[in-house]
């Protein structure tokens, strides 16, 4: 149990929260299931309020929660190139891989800087650079 947390919608200021991490999507939804049939047959002040229960797709959870962008041009730094085993053993439609903590994944909302540097052409030219992020994968 966590001592608290603010949270702009309750008024009473800092209120005890317990924090539950589930390894992958399929425990998180199933202790999602649980609480909404717990609360579906208890009186509305014994229910459990849950302060994420995003449903839908947990990649756009994951984005939403850390403002990542789904598309777009992005910046990473510190990262590892095809760390440990090569990527492509596991899959061959994909040769490389970069492993990048979120905090160095930041998107790029202005253009300006980079045209000082490189060629406009760089950005505008038609060649896409398609990437994936892997948000159960853990070091």
């Amino acid at each position: 149990m966590y001592k608290g947390i603010s949270y702009p919608w309750v008024p009473c200021g800092k209120k005890p929260y317990l924090r539950i991490v589930a390894p992958n999507k399929d425990l998180r939804f199933t202790a999602l299931d649980i609480i909404s049939s717990y609360n579906s047959k208890v009186d509305p002040e014994c229910k459990i309020e849950t302060a994420s229960d995003d449903t839908g797709t947990y990649y756009r959870k994951v984005a939403k929660e850390y403002r990542i962008p789904l598309s777009g041009w992005g910046l990473i730094s510190n990262y590892r190139y095809n760390f440990s085993a090569p990527y492509y053993a596991k899959s061959q439609h994909c040769p490389h891989a970069f492993y990048v903590q979120i905090d160095n994944f930041r998107p790029i909302e202005d253009f300006e800087p980079f045209y000082k540097i490189y060629p406009s052409s760089l950005f505008s030219r038609d060649q896409a650079l398609v990437l994936t992020w892997d948000i159960e994968t853990y070091d």
